[in-house]
């Protein structure tokens, strides 16, 4: 709580205030987004704000919205850390705004590359695609013996590729 707090207060006018702002089914906008969780970062560690986040996505998949719409895959597809990946694109399409294009290609039974394409620079922070890791881990939990997933930001051509690997 001290964190989010100095998190907040750090925060230029209108950051947090946009995101707290928002009603209940609006997309997470970019930009402040993207700034209030570089802080984030900044402020808890690395390993503490992936940890953070793992466990909201934990909690974020039980949700009435997100728990029908991974019920209704894991019917399809079956109860895999794939299936969280396939039906990402659509969860980050309900819950976010103006982040860039979102695809995942499958690179093996494991391994998948989640790749985000013309994202504005101000998204392509660490602190973002970290949260962005540690959801996709937190997701995936409850499906796997572990799952790990490593972001890389490519600031010159504007994408960001996660890559996850699980047992």
């Amino acid at each position: 709580a001290p964190a989010a707090r100095s998190a907040r207060g750090a925060s230029p006018t209108g950051d947090a205030a946009e995101v707290r702002a928002l009603s209940r089914v609006a997309g997470l906008p970019a930009e402040p987004v993207a700034a209030l969780a570089e802080r984030g970062r900044s402020l808890l560690g690395d390993r503490a704000w992936r940890a953070l986040h793992r466990g909201a996505a934990s909690e974020l998949v039980e949700r009435p919205l997100f728990k029908a719409l991974f019920s209704g895959a894991y019917t399809l597809f079956g109860a895999s850390p794939a299936t969280v990946l396939r039906v990402l694109p659509k969860v980050f399409d309900l819950s976010h705004r103006n982040f860039g294009a979102l695809s995942v290609a499958f690179e093996g039974p494991d391994l998948a590359l989640v790749t985000r394409r013309d994202a504005p620079a101000s998204v392509l922070t660490q602190g973002f695609f970290d949260v962005f890791a540690a959801t996709i881990e937190g997701a995936t939990a409850p499906l796997c013996g572990r799952c790990e997933v490593r972001a890389e930001l490519d600031l010159p051509r504007r994408m960001a590729t996660l890559t996850a690997r699980w047992t």
